[in-house]
């Protein structure tokens, strides 16, 4: 017979001389075998064996990309999620989710195993929302280990936001996408300007000089 912190367990399986047990060890115990001869002609044998439960920690889940929250989304209105898990016996699923008062969203995450993390890449397009300049979206992630034996332990990352460009802030982007055009063209209209300024001074040359020389040449 087998007992396991003295509870008796009876054998899944018998075949000739061989006995299946199945148990779940949910803590540590001592596990006894005990075997006695059909015939009588040997004395009972008993062999103890020790159990120690490694315990199945808590998995975790946070964001890669985003890197900072709140973010304002780009004029494209798109948004790139890196979510990265761990566990240490590995991960069974993950959701991404979005809400606010007027949306609630919720997406499958395909985490691959890279090194010792889970990692899962998202992108969400948020044109194809109802939202209006300046709207609030949040978000987080939601990871389940592979217990299931005890049931499959969940872990939540911290709530972020994601925030719609406002008017003012599109004005900006605008401003500064101008401006930095402004920069870009006053810079080759002074370098056009030196080209200018240099092509008159090998020309003016070449007629004083009435030649044209190896280093004049190589000059123009």
């Amino acid at each position: 017979n087998l007992l396991y912190n003295q509870n008796a367990i009876k054998p899944a399986l018998i075949k000739n001389r061989e006995f299946v047990f199945r148990f779940n060890a949910f803590k540590d115990g001592k596990l006894k075998f005990a075997y006695k001869s059909a015939e009588n002609l040997k004395p009972a044998s008993a062999a103890d064996i020790i159990i120690k439960i490694i315990p199945d920690r808590q998995p975790t889940v946070k964001f890669d990309n985003p890197e900072k929250t709140p973010e304002t989304l780009a004029d494209d209105m798109l948004s790139y999620f890196v979510v990265s898990a761990e566990d240490d016996y590995g991960i069974n699923s993950g959701q991404l989710y979005l809400y606010n008062d007027n949306l609630k969203d919720a997406f499958p995450l395909d985490l691959k195993k890279i090194g010792l993390n889970y990692t899962a890449y998202y992108t969400i397009d948020f044109g194809k929302y109802n939202v209006l300049p300046g709207d609030e979206i949040s978000y987080y992630a939601a990871v389940y280990d592979n217990d299931e034996i005890n049931g499959f332990k969940k872990a939540i990352s911290d709530i972020r936001k994601i925030i719609i460009p406002s008017v003012v802030d599109l004005f900006n982007r605008l401003n500064n996408e101008f401006n930095n055009s402004m920069n870009l063209m006053d810079s080759l209209k002074n370098r056009n300007s030196d080209i200018l300024k240099n092509a008159k001074k090998v020309i003016n040359d070449l007629m004083r000089a009435n030649q044209s020389d190896w280093n004049t040449q190589k000059e123009i």
